[in-house]
């Protein structure tokens, strides 16, 4: 029987994520029966769901700087895998811990591992705070974590956060000292002149 033609049609049924997906058979020939022609399946379509992250500076006080890394699902439908993030600190900073609610933490050197195993619902946001130390206190410091995970195939998402410098570091010892003796000296000029200033008056 020579066919003419396969044509596909797609049709999206009401209750989304499914559709129809419908193939129709035709021919030139005779057709006794032209009602098994046409066969419908369901299909179900996968929702993957999109994250969205950020990372700001919580605080910084001396060589500790507090880091919040923050996943939100943006949609469609939640979360059906564990998310991940995977920060790779820079030479400056060294960690020390990193916790939130769900979050599951572990560090390696310089890598840092979460995991969120919760399901994170459409619209919802979770986060962990990352605590870590500077090896010099005037340093502008840029950090970047990497966000995978929600979904099978899900993209990944880069977020970073910059912690600033001081622009007017503060003296060293050596510095310090020197400031000391000069303000001693001129301390002591003003006296001197003081009392010289006296002795003229009184003559």
């Amino acid at each position: 029987m020579p066919f003419r033609g396969v044509p596909t049609r797609m049709s999206f049924a009401s209750a989304y994520p499914s559709a129809l997906n419908t193939v129709t058979i035709t021919s030139n020939a005779v057709n006794r029966d032209p009602s098994n022609n046409t066969a419908t399946d369901e299909v179900t379509i996968g929702t993957n769901p999109t994250l969205a992250g950020s990372q700001t500076v919580q605080s910084r006080s001396g060589n500790t700087v507090v880091w919040r890394i923050s996943v939100a699902n943006e949609g469609p439908g939640n979360t059906t895998e564990p998310i991940t993030v995977v920060d790779t600190l820079p030479a400056q900073l060294s960690y020390v811990s990193a916790s939130g609610t769900g979050w599951q933490c572990s560090a390696s050197g310089q890598t840092l591992t979460c995991k969120y195993a919760e399901v994170l619902e459409e619209g919802q946001t979770t986060f962990f705070d990352l605590t870590s130390t500077l090896s010099d206190t005037n340093a502008t410091v840029v950090n970047t974590a990497a966000i995978t995970g929600g979904t099978t195939g899900g993209a990944e998402v880069d977020v970073t956060g910059e912690s600033e410098g001081s622009n007017t570091p503060g003296p060293t010892g050596s510095q310090a000292i020197g400031f000391l003796t000069l303000g001693l000296t001129v301390l002591l000029l003003g006296l001197i002149f003081r009392i010289a200033a006296r002795r003229r008056e009184m003559s």
